[in-house]
């Protein structure tokens, strides 16, 4: 679900990682049940985008990805080449 990972260390340094963020996962369930459902939805969708950004980063930082795998366009982000139609 996560990527690779399978490692002990891996685990590790992704849950150090989720933690540098300020990634509470108790303080965001406490309020996760305190705000109504369409602001959940928000939260939810507020830390994946987070959690992207931070996989995002882990691979750049490595400078290593095989030339395997193609980062996808982030949401809310439109390509930068515009096309005319004529």
């Amino acid at each position: 679900m996560f990527g690779s990972g399978s490692t002990p260390e891996q685990r590790v340094a992704r849950r150090e990682r989720s933690q540098a963020s300020g990634l509470d996962q108790r303080k965001i369930a406490t309020l996760r049940r305190e705000i109504s459902v369409p602001d959940r939805s928000r939260l939810d969708s507020f830390i994946r985008d987070v959690r992207e950004i931070e996989r995002r980063l882990t691979i750049a930082a490595s400078g290593d990805d095989g030339g395997a795998r193609r980062l996808r366009r982030a949401p809310g982000i439109r390509s930068l080449s515009t096309t005319t139609s004529s």
